[in-house]
C-alpha cells in the first residue's frame, strides 16, 4: 500500500482536530454524566467483577438514576466496551507519536507496545474481563473493536511500508497481511501476559519484542532494524516511568 494512503489513518477530519468543548450548562452536565457512570462501572467491575455488577449498581454509584444510565449505554456490556476501547485507542494513538522514525524498526514497533503495556498492568483485572467480553459483542460493540483494531493494523503497516521504502527489509508479502499478522501475534503474547497469575511488566515486554522481532526476521532484514548491536532482543529498563 501507498505510504502517503496510510497517512489518512492520522489526519485530523476534514476542519482539523480542533474539538470545541462542551458549550452551556446543559452539555457539560451530560459530559459529566457520562464521565461519572464509566468511573463507577470501571471501579465496580474491578472490585466485584463483570457478572456480579449491575447496572443499578454502576448508576447509584455514579449518583444518577439507572434510567439515565442506558441514555448512554444499552447495557454493560456496552459500557465496558465505550471505556476500554477510548482508552485503548487513545493510548496507541499516544504510543505511535512516540515513535521516532529514524530508530530501527523493531524499536519503532515497540514503542507503542510499551504504552499499551503500561496502561494494561494499571487495572490487570478490568483488562481480563475486556478480553473475555470480547467473546460476546456483536453489533455496535463488535463494530467498535473492528474499527480499532483496523486503525493499529495501519499504524504498523505505515511502520512497515516505510522501512521498506528505505531499504530497510525486503517485504514479498502484501504489507497489510504482514502488519494484521504482527498485530494479532501481539495481541496474542498481551493475553497470555495477562493470564499469568501475576503478571511483570518487564516480562510482558520481553515478550512482545521477541514477536516482532520473529516478525522482521521474515522480512529479508538489514541490521539496522535490529538495532546498533544487531540483536532482537535486549534488557528492558525503566519500564514503570
Amino acid at each position: 500500500m501507498n505510504l502517503n494512503n496510510l497517512m489518512e489513518i492520522d489526519r485530523p477530519p476534514k476542519g482539523g482536530l480542533r474539538v470545541a468543548p462542551p458549550s452551556g450548562l446543559r452539555e457539560r452536565n451530560k459530559v459529566d454524566k457520562l464521565r461519572r457512570i464509566k468511573a463507577a462501572a470501571a471501579e465496580l467491575f474491578t472490585k466485584k467483577g463483570f457478572e456480579a455488577t449491575t447496572t443499578a449498581e454502576i448508576a447509584k454509584h455514579a449518583g444518577v438514576g439507572e434510567g439515565t444510565l442506558f441514555l448512554y449505554a444499552k447495557d454493560k456490556r456496552d459500557l465496558l466496551f465505550q471505556i476500554r476501547l477510548e482508552d485503548l485507542e487513545q493510548t496507541r494513538v499516544n504510543g505511535f507519536a512516540k515513535v521516532d522514525p529514524n530508530s530501527p524498526l523493531l524499536e519503532q514497533l515497540i514503542v507503542p507496545e510499551v504504552a499499551m503495556y503500561r496502561h494494561v498492568a494499571k487495572n490487570i483485572r478490568l483488562e481480563r474481563i475486556f478480553f473475555e467480553e470480547i467473546s460476546f459483542c456483536s453489533g455496535t460493540q463488535a463494530a467498535g473493536i473492528q474499527e480499532n483494531r483496523a486503525r493499529a493494523i495501519a499504524r504498523i503497516e505505515k511502520l512497515v511500508v516505510r522501512a521498506e521504502q528505505a531499504g530497510q527489509i525486503r517485504c514479498d508479502e502484501d504489507t497489510a497481511f504482514v502488519a494484521r499478522h504482527m498485530f494479532y501475534s501481539s495481541m496474542g503474547a498481551m493475553r497470555w501476559w495477562i493470564a499469568e497469575p501475576k503478571p511483570k511488566l518487564s516480562e510482558g515486554i520481553a515478550a512482545v519484542r521477541r514477536v516482532y522481532a520473529l516478525h522482521l526476521r521474515a522480512l529479508n532484514p538489514h541490521p539496522c532494524v535490529f538495532g546498533p548491536d544487531g540483536r532482537a532482543t535486549r534488557t528492558i529498563t525503566s519500564v514503570s516511568q
